[in-house]
């Protein structure tokens, strides 16, 4: 029983040492068959870390230009609230401008009306009709000519309205002077024509040599029309040189030098003066 029993511790003695060498064995061959595979698991961390400090860096970086473009974005933006200024102040010059046209075309309204009149209180007289006639031609001449401005002017200020912002105030300074002068040109030919039926009206009751004239102005100026013959005898010895200038003051083709015959010049001022000499 005793031998049995030394046996016995002596086995028990011997299994925790072969256990622990075989434990320790087993983690060797475990740690030498994983060794590579974690080395490798480690270079991967690593360089992925790397990776990622670059992202972190190129976050920044875009960041930057992100901030970058918003604040160009906010000059935009504030170049566009300038531009729509500048475009708000066109519009109120162009509504002007349409109240200006408004106002004319009621001016050209009045004009058709006197000259309706005169043609029915002077259509007894043929030379008179055919005079009022001329007139008339003439008048329609001038509207579609004034017509034809008020168009190209529509035209101009349009095309301001799409240049670009670093020439759009030149463009409306531009148009903005040649629809001051168009005006300014268009009210005094309206005057004048207004005034020149007056002493047409006047002029035609002249049937004696001494009768004094009313003198026409002139289309260009509204100012009475410079040496223009103060009786019927004066207007009956005009020379060929006075009476191109008269006619050159009233815009007629006839004042052209190469345009007609003496006879024709003379006739044409007959119609425009409606002064029938003796």
């Amino acid at each position: 029983m005793s031998t049995i029993s030394s046996s016995n511790n002596i086995e028990q003695g011997i299994m925790p040492d072969t256990t622990c060498d075989l434990i320790r064995s087993i983690t060797e061959s475990v740690a030498q068959a994983f060794r590579p595979s974690f080395d490798a698991l480690r270079e991967d961390m690593r360089e992925v870390s790397e990776g990622l400090r670059e992202v972190n860096k190129g976050l920044r970086e875009v960041s930057e230009g992100l901030r970058e473009v918003h604040e160009g974005l906010r000059e935009v933006s504030k170049g566009l609230r300038e531009v729509h200024e500048d475009l708000r102040e066109v519009h109120e010059g162009l509504r002007d401008v349409h109240e200006k046209l408004r106002d004319i075309s009621g001016d050209l309204r009045d004009i058709r009306e006197d000259l309706r009149d005169a043609h029915e209180s002077l259509k007894q007289n043929t030379d008179e009709i055919k005079a009022i006639n001329e007139t008339a031609k003439q008048q329609s001449d001038e509207i579609k000519t004034t017509n034809q401005k008020n168009g190209a002017l529509k035209d101009e200020i349009k095309t301001a309205n799409e240049t670009p912002k670093r020439t759009i105030s030149g463009e409306i300074n531009t148009v903005g002077n040649r629809l001051t002068k168009a005006l300014d040109a268009l009210d005094t030919r309206m005057a004048a024509g207004y005034n020149n039926n007056i002493a047409r009206e006047m002029n035609g009751r002249a049937f004696q040599p001494d009768h004094k004239l009313v003198a026409l102005h002139s289309v260009f100026t509204n100012f009475p029309i410079a040496n223009f013959p103060k009786t019927l005898s004066e207007l009956q010895t005009l020379s060929d040189e006075t009476v191109v200038r008269i006619l050159q003051e009233l815009d007629d083709p006839f004042h052209n030098l190469n345009h007609g015959t003496p006879e024709e010049k003379w006739e044409s001022l007959i119609i425009l003066t409606r002064i029938f000499p003796l």
